[in-house]
């Protein structure tokens, strides 16, 4: 069918435009233009967009944000230790998964460059109970990045049967993040 045919290639075509967004003073990163801001997704994200629509009974969804934690506030709360981005990947994994019911590390990335910051990535599933006592299983994909003004976390979700509609989107979502 045309229209179907025309449909679709539309919602490809927007799909494809990407806008840069960041907070003016530490970073900014490419976000696809279908993401909107959010609020209270983490109250400790100082960028948060989600995408979510639904078709029918089927909810399409997928959410980012950004956590920065300035290289200042970490030298007060702990004067004598030195992080790494292994280090402090670690730490955000483990914060991350702390509140989960399950979860598998899925790719432990190696140490890379990205954008000239120190950076690593990680792919997770994780399971949580929901409140009508089902299980949610989300794909989780987080990079940390160390640049020269704070420690990044950037994590982008969605739920685990829809990691592949998502999949290559949030990868460039974190390849894009750049210290400003």
């Amino acid at each position: 069918d045309l229209n179907e045919t025309l449909s679709d290639l539309t919602t490809e075509m927007d799909q494809s435009v990407w806008q840069f967004r960041g907070d003016d003073e530490l970073f900014e990163l490419e976000l696809p233009a279908q993401m909107e801001e959010m609020e209270e997704l983490n109250p400790s994200a100082s960028l948060e967009y989600g995408y979510y629509e639904r078709f029918g009974s089927e909810v399409k969804e997928n959410y980012v944000i950004v956590m920065p934690h300035l290289m200042s506030e970490i030298e007060e709360e702990t004067p004598n230790v030195e992080f790494t981005v292994e280090s402090y990947a670690e730490l955000s994994v483990e914060t991350l998964m702390s509140g989960k019911d399950t979860y598998e590390i899925l790719v432990e990335g190696a140490n890379e460059k990205i954008n000239g910051m120190d950076a690593r990535m990680h792919e997770i599933k994780a399971s949580m109970i929901a409140s009508d006592s089902s299980t949610v299983d989300v794909y989780y994909m987080l990079g940390v990045f160390k640049g020269e003004k704070a420690f990044y976390q950037v994590l982008t979700w969605t739920l685990m049967n829809q990691k592949e509609d998502f999949r290559s989107d949030m990868r460039k979502m974190i390849y894009s993040f750049k210290e400003i």
